[in-house]
């Protein structure tokens, strides 16, 4: 299995790579594996710093965790038999279910809800009660959080930055890039703009393409030159394309214009992660159960 489930946190910025990066005025990415500076080092911003303060505290907490977790005796008793009998897909499973879940947490707690008000159909069929469309719009940044968790805790990729990031100097235009990762040993960028839902309308389709396409031309192709660019639409409000009645021909003009669509599973097979079609539903509607309490 190429995905795996991190049980401790080692800092990869050595003496000599925080040198290199000081050099060209930027910081050095702690989870990077790579140890060339043109993607080890990024850009010295507040929030890249708060990125490096967050996974020194995280390294910091694990060891401590894990010998809380596991006594020596207790340890030493565990028969090798009951170590194997929890498939490495139930690991991977149960680790991205409690990373949603700690991110829906946060939402929930949000003092800032909105909720139904007077004056509509909907307050008097049901009263005060948290808006579906915001809560919807706040859960709509959880599709990214999945999958760059699950690159994060993959041998096989290294996450690049994300978010929104000068993608032209001379014309000095920033746009938001979802996600962006990396496969070395292959020579292949993925770059990938999440969606949950497909049906966009007429006027968002065609910004949304030409985004992507002038995000590659003017960023990804000239940092990469030497790399093959993989580029999509995750859409992962569905776990595939099977039961999709409505969207297909917003699916169709996105292929057409050689950007595909991807779902869940097959983002999950590229990735080599494990997660089922039966969980990965069971799982979201507990969630939203959660969320409407």
């Amino acid at each position: 299995m190429s995905s795996k489930v991190v049980t401790s946190i080692k800092d990869k910025c050595t003496e000599t790579k925080i040198k290199e990066c000081e050099k060209i005025k930027k910081l050095c990415n702690p989870n990077s594996k790579s140890n060339d500076p043109k993607y080890y080092c990024f850009n010295d911003t507040e929030k890249n710093r708060d990125k490096i303060k967050e996974f020194k505290k995280e390294a910091e907490q694990v060891p401590q965790k894990e010998a809380e977790q596991v006594p020596q005796k207790e340890a030493e008793q565990v028969p090798q038999k009951e170590a194997e009998q929890v498939p490495q897909k139930e690991a991977e499973q149960n680790f991205i279910e409690k990373f949603l879940m700690e991110k829906a947490e946060i939402i929930k707690k949000e003092k800032d809800k909105t909720v139904t008000k007077p004056g509509s159909i909907k307050y008097l069929l049901f009263g005060s009660e948290l808006s579906e469309q915001s809560l919807s719009i706040k859960m709509g940044k959880i599709g990214e959080e999945m999958v760059k968790k699950i690159i994060d805790n993959s041998k096989d990729f290294e996450l690049l930055e994300c978010g929104v990031q000068c993608i032209d100097i001379d014309n000095k235009k920033n746009k938001d890039i979802d996600l962006l990762w990396i496969n070395h040993k292959l020579k292949i960028i993925y770059y990938r703009e999440a969606k949950g839902n497909i049906e966009l309308d007429s006027e968002k389709l065609p910004a949304t393409i030409d985004k992507m396409k002038e995000i590659i031309k003017t960023h990804i192709s000239p940092k990469y030159p030497s790399y093959t660019n993989d580029v999509g639409i995750f859409n992962w409000s569905i776990y595939n394309r099977k039961e999709l009645k409505s969207g297909l021909s917003h699916i169709k003009k996105c292929e057409e214009k050689g950007i595909k669509i991807e779902h869940p599973e097959d983002l999950f097979k590229l990735l080599n992660f494990n997660w089922n079609e039966e969980n990965y539903y069971k799982f979201f509607r507990k969630l939203g159960k959660y969320l409407r309490k």
